[in-house]
């Protein structure tokens, strides 16, 4: 008699596993994956695309970076389909021919907003795979997450989404968004170990990690900043720890070789930014988690449970021995809260300031809405109003009042300011700046009014007074006027320096990294393209020819023509001719000498002489109002100043002490201390004269 076979327990399936299966990836239904990081959550989502692709739809993936997305589309190359990611990087739009395309939410909200123009291959598209749907919750961005999800599902009311995230406190509300069905669970191959550790202060940090760090084991260190990275890398390395730098602020070749360092052994420790929290993928054998608190859109914020995870999923490197956490926190920022896990309920913050204004301006600029209730059933149908409340009705009146929308008898018509926009992906009042240039601006004129609406990075004083000192000379009306916003000017200063070294020029003299200053020049030249696209203009032009190409102006001139890039202006320049109207004075053989050919040099030739007069002609600086300029901090200073005359000159008040400033023939002399030729006083009676 044999004995009966053992019985053993089916397999407890939970998370990616339970997805695959119960049929997830081949099944008509929209899901929510809940699952931790390396559960297999991406095998999922790949399958799923695999799936869709034999089916004969095209699939769309949203990432949280381009960096990512390119990594996605580098990976996912095998699958039966043309994969492609979809950024501002790709030379040409790559979706006609793709049949995977992966981008970025940004990306996806200006596509919903042209869906029109992407209807022949959007309206192929069956499935939407959204990684790391957590990002919804972020403050600056998660909005345009929320508007393209919202936007996309109207589009194509037969969309499957597959959602995934390792870091969710309401995955039922989120699931109930979705219309989609929820698994959760999942295994790590690797589970965490978490360690708290209390200093007495911030202070206290650096000799803690290095306390904390076991030589020769991969570490990641999330820090908040970039200078804090760099500093953190120095100290390590000084202490003997092979360490390196990641930030969003180093270029693309040498953050690729950070990462094979890291990758490859050869770099150890690795201070980063939240970068790495949602970007490539770099695991490691311990994450350290040392910046707990941050200064965010509103003030002084703690880091929170679902970011320290995310972090934290990084640890577990495959084919290690151990997957270890370590929180560095003082007693106020309870490092030893983020073990228990209890994430944070997902919200979005599509309903706050401008972003209700934008995800409206859209829904009306891609047809979604032509009246009010109409406006207000796609607002309604937003993550934002499903998690809180958001008044659409105001938003649309502040829109009409803006200009914006127009109102023809209760139908909503976007205006040529909000079409501009709305493509723009800008708020409305910064396209609206255009109206309020200068008359007959020169082109520092535009770049002081575009930069009054960019995000300035943080420069160091010495910085600043080089970068403004180089605008002395510069033809300005409103450095003249002496109107100019300090920020502003520190800001144009560095876009002055830009178009005429480069990024890399720029970078080296404000001290800033090249990718800092690529970002706020391309900020600036969206701001640019849209004020030319509004209220085309010979300063608005040029100013914009001259951001794109990283030209001075008078070169930029050259690039006006069409098919002339930065690349044949320099030729052009280095050949002798330094601007548009020169060229058209240019013999042939001057520019076949300079290895154009004889047909090049004929047709740029012929095409200067068609374009007409460049009108370069600029006002004369005034030596008084750049006197002014040298000191952006101490003109500010100075407005806030009031001036009363006397019969001896004026006196100055609403600083420590009441101040007398005199007049000895055309110089301003004053009783204060400060040893200066142009002190704030003598700039405040100045500012009082003009």
């Amino acid at each position: 008699m044999t004995s009966p076979a053992p019985i053993t327990a089916p397999p407890v399936l939970s998370g990616p596993d339970l997805a695959l299966a119960c049929g997830v990836t081949t099944l008509p239904v929209s899901a929510l994956i809940t699952s931790p990081t390396g559960s297999g959550k991406t095998h999922l989502a790949r399958e799923a695309a695999r799936h869709a692709l034999l089916q004969g739809e095209r699939v769309i993936v949203t990432v949280p970076t381009k960096a990512l997305a390119h990594e996605i589309a580098h990976t996912w190359a095998d699958l039966p389909g043309r994969v492609q990611a979809f950024t501002r990087d790709q030379p040409s739009p790559p979706h006609r021919a793709a049949h995977v395309l992966i981008m970025t939410p940004e990306r996806l909200d200006l596509v919903t907003r042209r869906w029109r123009r992407h209807h022949p291959w959007l309206a192929r598209v069956g499935l939407l795979i959204t990684d790391e749907i957590h990002t919804i919750s972020d403050p600056a961005r998660g909005a345009a997450l929320d508007a393209a999800l919202t936007r996309l599902r109207a589009t194509l009311p037969f969309l499957r989404v597959l959602a995934l995230t390792a870091t969710c406190g309401n995955p039922r509300v989120l699931a109930d968004w979705l219309s989609a069905l929820h698994i959760g669970g999942g295994i790590r191959p690797m589970p965490l170990t978490w360690t708290a550790k209390a200093v007495r202060a911030v202070a206290d940090k650096p000799a803690a990690l290095q306390r904390a760090l076991t030589p020769g084991e991969s570490t990641l260190v999330f820090v908040h900043g970039r200078q804090r990275a760099t500093d953190l890398a120095a100290q390590l390395q000084q202490a003997g720890h092979a360490s390196a730098a990641h930030h969003a602020g180093l270029t693309p070749d040498v953050r690729a070789q950070v990462e094979a360092d890291f990758r490859a052994g050869r770099t150890r420790v690795l201070i980063c930014t939240p970068t790495l929290e949602v970007g490539v993928n770099l695991p490691a054998e311990h994450v350290v988690l040392y910046d707990l608190t941050t200064f965010g859109p509103d003030g002084r914020q703690a880091l929170t449970v679902n970011a320290a995870w995310q972090r934290a999923g990084r640890a577990g490197r495959p084919g290690a021995t151990r997957a270890q956490v370590t929180v560095l926190g003082t007693r106020a920022e309870q490092p030893g809260q983020y073990e228990r896990g209890r994430f944070e309920p997902l919200s979005s913050p599509l309903a706050r300031g401008e972003h209700l204004l934008g995800f409206l301006l859209g829904c009306v600029d891609g047809g979604y809405a032509r009246t009010r209730a109409q406006a207000t059933r796609m607002a309604q149908q937003t993550f934002a109003a499903h998690t809180g409340t958001l008044n659409a009705p105001r938003a649309v009146a502040t829109l009409l009042l803006r200009g914006a929308l127009a109102d023809h008898g209760g139908v909503l018509r976007v205006t040529p300011l909000g079409r501009v926009a709305s493509q723009a992906l800008l708020p409305v009042p910064v396209v609206a700046a255009v109206r309020v240039l200068p008359q007959d601006p020169t082109v520092l004129d535009v770049l002081l009014s575009a930069a009054a609406h960019v995000r300035l990075p943080s420069l160091g004083d010495e910085s600043r007074a080089t970068l403004v000192d180089a605008l002395m000379g510069v033809p300005s009306r409103t450095l003249d006027a002496g109107t100019a916003p300090p920020d502003a000017v520190i800001g144009a200063a560095l876009l002055h320096a830009a178009t005429h070294h480069g990024d890399d020029g720029a970078a080296g003299l404000s001290g800033l990294h090249v990718p800092t200053v690529t970002a706020l020049r391309e900020d600036a030249l969206r701001i640019v393209s849209a004020w030319h696209a509004l209220s085309p203009s010979i300063s608005v032009n040029l100013t914009r020819v001259s951001l794109a190409a990283q030209l001075p102006p008078r070169a930029a001139t050259l690039a006006l023509l069409s098919g002339v890039g930065h690349v044949t202006a320099r030729a052009l320049t280095q050949a002798g001719v330094p601007d548009l109207p020169t060229l058209a004075r240019t013999p042939p053989a001057q520019l076949t000498a300079a290895r154009f050919t004889a047909r090049t040099a004929e047709r740029l030739i012929g095409a200067a002489q068609a374009y007409g007069p460049v009108p370069l002609a600029e006002p004369t600086p005034a030596s008084r109002a750049r006197t002014v300029l040298a000191d952006p901090a101490r003109l500010a200073r100075a407005r806030l100043l009031t001036v009363t005359p006397t019969a001896q000159g004026w006196t100055v008040t609403g600083g420590s002490e009441a101040r007398t400033v005199t007049r000895h023939g055309d110089a301003l002399t004053c009783d204060c201390p400060d040893g200066v030729t142009l002190c704030k006083h003598i700039l405040a009676v100045r500012l009082h004269l003009t």
